[in-house]
């Protein structure tokens, strides 16, 4: 999964884009959120092949706490 931010999403219309962690920007249509998105959301998302080259699928807001928790779970298990 990659990570990023919601530059602008527009629900009228269906679409927007999401800042990657690289600085550039990736299409994402309403089709392939899980959830609502709103501007300068910290997202997960995977990349798919749109119509016009590369976009986000599978995007849904990033749970901070779920993967702090998951990831000090995760370092437990190593001691």
């Amino acid at each position: 999964m990659e990570t990023g931010t919601v530059k602008w999403f527009n629900s009228t219309k269906g679409y927007g884009f999401i800042t990657q962690a690289n600085g550039n920007d990736l299409f994402v249509h309403t089709s392939g959120i899980n959830g609502y998105i709103d501007e300068g959301d910290t997202v997960e998302f995977e990349i798919g092949d749109g119509q016009k080259g590369p976009c986000a699928i599978n995007v849904k807001k990033f749970n901070l706490v779920f993967n702090q928790f998951f990831i000090f779970q995760i370092i437990k298990k190593g001691r």
